[in-house]
């Protein structure tokens, strides 16, 4: 038996690893760029205090309380730990979301046994969980890694306190069969340990993500419906309750912890408002879709629109309300009959409660991420209706195995394909715009990343209005995304030099109310390109008040200081943006030229070289560096540069100059 489970073990490693080891090669994509790559608090010389007493967005507003609803320093913490080891490589990151991700499916193989005492039924179960589709978000994405690491510890704690169990099980046959000795015959002691550790890993798992708040109503859940001996209803109701209280206790402190962190439990995140009517509709339209995501895996998406339902005749709430039902007779039915399958059904309900709090959760209120512990439930219930079903039906154990051999490799081709989506910046709002056409924010994301990386301005400024009008169609209005928009339209008519025209669109986009920080640094930007410094310094410093860790605003306010010859302040301003983000190439020219004002050359050389080497197609910066090359007294190599500046800009006055007095 013990050759069998290594075995097993070894197997589920191995399809865990290789179902995902393709995303190893992927670079940070959406969130990551900001949480990983532009998070002070990551960097060594900062105190790690921090990450413990804000939310992960603090780091935009230092000392200003929760930002968010997302506490979750252990997500922090594990990003700042591999900062520090390795560096700013995707690899690593990746890495770790593919070992937790088997660590994750190994512990689902041992539940799964104990529940059924089957090793087929368990292997079979932990496949499916290594392999389903709808978790391609989870691992593939190294900003879902608190999906990862909540899961592992719920389901250690949740693993612990079922071991605190055995003695005198009776909902499965034989139980205890086949487990250690020592959990055969546990002591007093030995259960207040487990009980301990049972506890400890859920406080754990609720540092790395708040969906870990369901665990003591899924510990009450199998005590109520998988008793350790025949009970009535009323004794099993009052064993549960009594089961889960320290679990409650865990989590009434965390809850205050939180408060004091965050300034609150949890805050309105979504701009339309649902009365308690249309919130249940709301959050029975929503499991349904969980389970169809579950049980149908098709048709995946990055980022799901989500439309509120608003009347419970809506087709919509009919059909959710009609195949909840259905689940609903299944689980009466099984309660008696089938008590384990039960229980793995209400699993899948239960653990979802938390992201059915709609006006909380974040814009998309319907994420496949969301699916990863959930279907924990799901993975083994499968395997365990085919065999029993296989059984009753008299088809043979080999074509029950059969189906499921197919139906994983079904989910390993998915999964393998839903990769590639995860893969850059590019490749994932591309396909993501198509998958959600009518997302603003999509749009605007996919603007950015074209406007940044494609150079295709006109195919970004399309996207731009485009969601301006997909905007203005939502109910309420999605002002954010409309100054969002108005935002990125200003820095592109910026880029062609057409201020006016930019100025024209980012005053519109002040004009929604919100002040987005993108739509605010185009206004102090297009107010210097125009000349009215004042005004443009007035604008950057309120957004730099509010954002003091924004490296596009600190660069600003740095070009304004070096225009008025304030060096030491300009210096001050370019130094600490190149320290949140050491790949941006305007930050390091502007330190180079600040540097090169001071006669400085020697340390303005390096600086320059780094922006060159991000941005090798920029004359200004190619200009520069051969400015700085001069006055060391290396012509020769200034002239390179500078024929490098003219191949890109022939028209380039200030290279043109140049080059001539070095001839």
């Amino acid at each position: 038996m013990k050759r069998q489970h290594i075995a097993v073990v070894v197997f589920l490693s191995l399809l865990g690893s290789l179902a995902y080891i393709s995303t190893l090669q992927h670079d940070f994509v959406w969130d990551d760029n900001f949480q990983i790559v532009r998070n002070p608090f990551l960097h060594h010389d900062e105190s790690v205090i921090q990450i413990f007493t804000t939310d992960v967005w603090g780091y935009t507003k230092p000392g200003q309380g929760g930002v968010s609803n997302y506490y979750r320093p252990l997500q922090m913490l594990c990003y700042r730990w591999i900062s520090h080891a390795v560096g700013l490589d995707p690899f690593f990151f990746h890495l770790t979301n593919v070992i937790l991700h088997v660590v994750v499916t190994l512990l689902c193989y041992l539940i799964y046994w104990y529940l059924t005492q089957t090793l087929v039924v368990a292997a079979f179960g932990a496949s499916l969980f290594a392999l389903h589709p709808i978790h391609t978000e989870a691992v593939a994405w190294i900003g879902a890694l608190p999906e990862l690491g909540c899961a592992i510890f719920m389901l250690l704690s949740f693993l612990i306190f079922l071991m605190s169990k055995v003695p005198g099980s009776s909902n499965t046959k034989a139980r205890g069969q086949g487990f250690p000795k020592a959990w055969q015959s546990l002591t007093n002691h030995r259960r207040l340990l487990l009980g301990a550790g049972s506890l400890v890993s859920f406080s754990i798992s609720l540092l790395w993500k708040e969906m870990a708040l369901s665990l003591p109503v899924l510990v009450a859940a199998y005590q109520f419906v998988i008793p350790r001996r025949p009970q009535r209803v009323k004794e099993r109701l009052f064993a549960a309750i009594q089961q889960s209280l320290p679990y409650v206790g865990v989590v009434v402190l965390y809850l205050i912890w939180r408060y004091q962190v965050l300034g609150f439990i949890s805050r309105r995140q979504q701009a339309w408002e649902l009365n308690p009517i249309e919130f249940i509709g709301n959050g029975l339209y929503l499991i349904a879709k969980y389970w169809i995501k579950l049980l149908l895996p098709l048709q995946l998406n990055s980022f799901h629109v989500f439309d509120s339902v608003r009347f419970f005749t809506d087709i919509r709430i009919l059909s959710s309300i009609g195949f909840l039902v259905v689940i609903g007779v299944f689980l009466w039915k099984s309660f008696r009959v089938a008590p384990l399958a039960c229980y793995l059904t209400s699993w899948v309900f239960l653990s979802l409660v938390p992201v059915l709090n709609i006006a909380g959760v974040g814009i998309n209120v319907f994420a496949e991420r969301y699916l990863y512990i959930p279907s924990f439930g799901f993975c083994l219930l499968l395997p365990l209706l085919v065999f029993k079903l296989g059984r009753q039906t008299k088809c043979s154990r080999f074509l029950a195995g059969a189906s499921l051999v197919l139906l994983a490799i079904w989910y390993g081709s998915q999964t393998y394909s839903r990769n590639k989506v995860w893969k850059d910046d590019l490749t994932l709002y591309s396909q993501t715009v198509l998958d959600s056409p009518n997302s603003a924010l999509i749009r605007n994301a996919y603007a950015q990343v074209l406007s940044s990386k494609k150079k295709d301005t006109e195919g970004a400024e399309r996207q731009y209005w485009q969601a301006i009008e997909l905007a203005n169609r939502r109910h309420p209005k999605d002002l954010q995304q409309i100054a969002n928009a108005y935002g990125g339209l200003g820095g592109i008519y910026a880029q062609r030099g057409q201020y006016e025209k930019a100025l024209e669109v980012v005053e519109k986009g002040l004009a929604t109310g919100n002040y987005p920080i993108e739509t605010g640094i185009g206004y102090g930007l297009v107010l210097m390109h125009l000349g009215r410094l004042q005004e443009a310094a007035t604008a950057l410093q309120a957004i730099h008040e509010i954002y003091p860790n924004d490296e596009l605003v600190l660069d600003a306010l740095g070009v304004l200081a070096l225009g008025r010859k304030e060096l030491n302040r300009a210096m001050i301003y370019f130094k600490k943006a190149v320290k949140l983000v050491p790949d941006f190439a305007s930050a390091h020219n502007n330190l180079g030229r600040t540097y090169m004002e001071m006669r400085r050359f020697t340390e303005a050389l390096p600086h320059l070289q780094k922006a060159q080497s991000i941005s090798p197609n920029d004359p200004v910066i190619s200009t520069n560096l051969s400015m700085v090359l001069a006055g060391l007294g290396r012509p020769s190599e200034a002239r390179q540069y500078l024929e490098h500046a003219l191949k890109i800009a022939p028209d380039y006055q200030a290279a043109r100059s140049l080059l001539k007095i070095l001839r």
